[in-house]
């Protein structure tokens, strides 16, 4: 592994640690021995997770508490929804970055922020907020990670269910077409755990700074596939790749085995696990 920026036993504050993709980035900086401000989590001793209550990320100063003291933030929370109207969903998304990195900026402790934003709003290879910022807080860190859609199965498939981009597999499988699926266009796809792994790296790895991470996995079709294939390449992906190799890791894991691992964990869930679609 890499030197790290970020030594083990530090702390790591993960924002929304409750959801699909915060709650598996939660889960892997434990393994990795770091210290975690979010969710409660019983498999972990005490005094390696700590709770922090934030009601409304839109809110002045909402984060100034849970990032007092740590040493690196994850800002995962988001607007979740796919609501036609763009006013329900990038005003608060949009606040609630932008507190989020206020409140780095006033917690002089943090030293790596790492913003996980989509592939689908990056149109440059601008890091705008550290480019903006750079003056205010030049010891600051700011890499952005930029999937797209995450399949994989949940922590807890009972509990926590198969929510947003992992029950779309999952409602295949059911043979259940819904409308969503008549207006999402052609994406790429990444598992989870190849995704909170990347997250790992952003956050602690000395030689990740100032970068976009483009988390894209293969890009393999059928010779009778039925569509038109986009022409387009993802050039960056492949500098994705070589941080998740110096992880430990072989490679991507492929979309096959990501489907069937989230297959297997609705089985195991029987009819108890919950599919929360995109609303």
């Amino acid at each position: 592994m890499p030197s790290l920026a970020i030594p083990k036993g530090s702390t790591v504050l993960t924002t929304r640690a409750n959801s699909l993709l915060g709650s598996h980035i939660a889960k892997q900086f434990l393994k990795y021995s770091y210290k975690l401000s979010g969710t409660f989590n019983k498999s972990y001793r005490e005094g390696k997770f700590k709770l922090v209550k934030v009601s409304n990320m839109t809110a002045k100063g909402a984060f100034n508490k849970a990032a007092k003291g740590v040493n690196t933030v994850v800002h995962v929370a988001s607007i979740l929804t796919l609501n036609p109207n763009p006013n329900n969903i990038i005003p608060s998304a949009i606040i609630g970055a932008i507190n989020a990195l206020q409140s780095v900026f006033a917690a002089p402790s943090v030293k790596r922020f790492v913003f996980t934003s989509s592939s689908s709003t990056i149109k440059s290879a601008d890091n705008a907020p550290d480019a903006e910022h750079r003056a205010e807080r030049p010891d600051l860190i700011i890499n952005t990670m930029l999937p797209n859609f995450n399949f994989s199965g949940s922590i807890n498939p009972v509990n926590q269910g198969f929510p947003n981009s992992s029950s779309i597999p999952i409602t295949l499988y059911n043979r259940e077409v819904t409308q969503v699926f008549h207006y999402l266009n052609k994406q790429h796809y990444i598992h989870t755990n190849n995704s909170i792994r990347l997250h790992v790296a952003a956050a602690t790895f000395k030689n990740v700074k100032d970068q976009q991470i483009f988390s894209f996995t293969e890009k393999t079709f059928p010779d009778n596939f039925s569509s038109k294939l986009s022409e387009k390449t993802i050039a960056p992906s492949g500098k994705a790749e070589d941080l998740f190799r110096k992880l430990g890791r072989p490679g991507w894991t492929s979309l096959e085995d990501s489907i069937v691992k989230s297959i297997k964990d609705l089985q195991s869930a029987s009819d108890k696990a919950k599919i929360y679609l995109y609303n």
